[in-house]
């Protein structure tokens, strides 16, 4: 059983209440940060006094009485240094330091009655969360060495879903986390005194990702690929482009990639979301006659083989947002053309995954892609294969750029809470070489 995750407005307005209700109950409290998570919300607060976990029943009761006669709830749009001096004013000196460094000129700020907060969500209508929950609490030590105490909740539109969720979440951390089942199985382990990028990998683990690693590239084979490494420092995508039109390369171009990325502590979950993964990357050129085709062509290699492990998923499009008019002519002319591509090969192509929607990335600046998202034991969606349209100044070809795994340590991590071990990982892949 999956359930769909809410949107980040609906966990953000949830994470704006839990802010509220917190401090109806301690006057006192300062509120240090909050945001929403792939399977909910966090808000970050410092008492006066301990808080212990049995005090989380009766924040939870103060949650759900917020939600039914919250006072309402107002989005207030000021400049930075107004802003920045209404919180000192209300006593939240943290949070006026975050609007203080932040860049935008125009700030939002949340007002529930005589409470003031970060504006996550532009929602306004507490009405809408039928049932919210905290589900667990930590102490967590912020930049600059801040301590804090971190409540974790989740919230949906009815009281069912939420304990559904509930259910599966419990059954997740008990019994399925790769968290656990990585060290309990010998294959990895995370200690953050030695490193927070990543974890060590044993033996029976190195294997692991080695027999997924022969497996994909035994997959490939068909394609005739070429394997290569490029420097580090730029974009691999546009190494391969450089590649291919120098050396007139006709064949696909393959490589790993090591990538590292700024991940938030709150935002962590193991191997889900973590500062470093290994990507592979296949780049190739096709004439615009061909591109459909190719392109229908890797979407039937994609769903065919993650089928194979049984995982349920959703097809995105990932957008830029508008370009404005200061942008190339050549790349906007580039990126009506991809997208009419685009479209035709949705009309031709039969997804076995459901195509879900649209969504709109801020920098997106290769090109518009489609990706894959798995959907883990909770419902969270974590991107997994994509196709990358690239764009250019001018060309009479288009270039592709694929990825299968998006994370090889992601995937492990989603076999794992499947019950994929070392032991089984061969027998799934039998006769799928």
């Amino acid at each position: 059983m999956h359930l769909q995750q809410p949107t980040d407005d609906f966990k953000g307005l949830a994470a704006e209440m839990l802010t509220y209700a917190v401090g109806q109950l301690f006057p006192n409290v300062l509120f240090a940060s909050s945001g929403v998570l792939k399977h909910g919300f966090y808000c970050d607060f410092i008492f006066e006094q301990p808080i212990y976990s049995e005090m989380l029943s009766l924040i939870d009761t103060n949650l759900r009485s917020s939600l039914k006669d919250a006072p309402e709830v107002h989005i207030r749009s000021m400049m930075r240094e107004n802003a920045s001096s209404l919180l000192e004013h209300h006593q939240q000196p943290h949070l006026a330091d975050i609007i203080a460094g932040d860049q935008t000129n125009i700030i939002d700020l949340v007002q529930i009655g005589d409470h003031y907060g970060l504006c996550l969500s532009p929602l306004n209508d507490p009405a809408l969360i039928g049932a919210a929950r905290v589900l667990e609490m930590e102490e967590v030590l912020l930049e600059g060495d801040m301590k804090v105490t971190r409540l974790i909740g989740a919230a949906f539109e009815d009281s069912q879903k939420l304990k559904d969720f509930v259910k599966l979440y419990n059954a997740l951390l008990k019994k399925k986390d790769h968290r656990i089942l990585g060290p309990k199985h010998n294959l990895f382990f995370f200690d953050p005194a030695i490193s927070e990028a990543e974890p060590f990998w044993l033996p029976d683990g190195v294997q692991y990702k080695h027999i997924l690693i022969e497996w994909l590239e035994s997959k490939l084979q068909s394609t005739n690929f070429l394997k290569v490494e490029t420097p580090l420092g730029t974009d691999r995508v546009l190494q391969h482009i450089y590649l291919i039109n120098k050396l007139n390369i006709k064949r696909p171009v393959f490589e790993y990639e090591k990538k590292y990325q700024e991940v938030p502590d709150a935002e962590k979950w193991g191997l889900f979301n973590n500062n470093s993964y290994l990507s592979d990357l296949m780049t190739f050129r096709c004439s615009k006659k061909e591109v459909v085709d190719n392109v229908i062509s890797s979407l039937q290699f994609i769903e065919q083989t993650i089928r194979i492990f049984g995982f349920e998923a959703h097809w995105h499009l990932i957008a830029s947002k508008q370009r404005t008019q200061k942008a190339n002519k050549e790349i906007r002319n580039s990126e009506f053309e991809i997208r009419k591509i685009i479209d035709e090969v949705v009309r031709r192509f039969s997804f076995s995954y459901p195509f879900i929607s649209e969504i709109q990335e801020e920098q997106n600046s290769l090109g518009p892609r489609l990706e894959l998202r798995l959907i883990d034991e909770i419902g969270r969606e974590w991107p997994s294969a994509a196709i990358t349209f690239v764009l250019q100044d001018s060309a009479d070809d288009i270039f592709i750029a694929r990825s299968f795994w998006g994370s090889l340590e992601r995937f492990i991590a989603l076999l794992l809470e499947r019950n994929v071990f070392l032991e089984n990982i061969r027998s799934i892949l039998k006769g799928n070489y």
